[in-house]
């Protein structure tokens, strides 16, 4: 079974793909030996993230539009850290923007015209954050309880939990054991389903909801 699923997806059948990962994702559950179903744990995995890497969606009718701009900057970093990149510099807004004593409301920093290329996020809880552009890719590691408003070609969300996004994308949000993510479209085509890539659970859709 294991090499006949790898073949598949080098073949790149993804609905054959699918339906062996799923009969052994069931095979996986139904293993009585501990070692035996870790081993086939760690194949799962595998598999799943070969199927991801091979799915091909059409984002062809995703534009990009204009957006309004939104000034709210708000809650704890607990690493004091919000790094964002373009091209030229970094831009590391410490002690401007977020720093892990801010509690005050109504503490903003407008960000307005600036576009990046990259912006991470990390090691935050609490945040209200937008609205800023990148030009690539938007990461949210270790981001809780937050709500981030931007634009973006993709956004990236690893070991995060419980964040509201209010985003323009022109392609895709990807999921790494990450939870409770609210999807809201920002000006854009409405995000579906095919548009979320959870690594996590690529079959399903419990780590995430989109709202339209």
């Amino acid at each position: 079974m294991e090499d006949k699923i790898l073949k598949i997806l080098e073949n790149q059948d993804m609905k054959l793909a699918k339906e062996a990962i799923l009969e052994y994702e069931s095979k996986t559950k139904e293993e009585k030996n501990e070692y035996t179903r870790c081993r086939m744990i760690d194949r799962l995995n595998l598999y799943k993230k070969l199927y991801m890497q091979n799915t091909v969606y059409d984002l062809s009718n995703v534009k990009e539009k204009s957006m309004n701009i939104i000034e709210l900057h708000t809650g704890r970093a607990l690493s004091s850290k919000l790094e964002i990149k373009d091209e030229h510099c970094n831009y590391e807004f410490e002690s401007s923007l977020i720093v892990s004593n801010l509690n005050k409301q109504g503490e903003t920093k407008k960000i307005e015209g600036l576009v990046y290329s990259d912006v991470d996020i990390v090691d935050s809880i609490g945040l209200v954050v937008g609205y800023f552009e990148a030009s690539q890719t938007v990461y949210l590691n270790n981001v809780k309880d937050s709500t981030i408003i931007c634009k973006s070609k993709q956004i990236r969300v690893l070991d995060s939990k419980n964040i509201i996004l209010y985003i323009d994308v022109s392609s895709c949000v990807s999921l790494e054991r990450s939870t409770g993510i609210e999807i809201h479209t920002l000006n854009s085509p409405e995000i579906d389903f095919a548009n979320v890539r959870d690594f996590s659970d690529p079959f399903g859709t419990k780590n995430f909801k989109i709202i339209k």
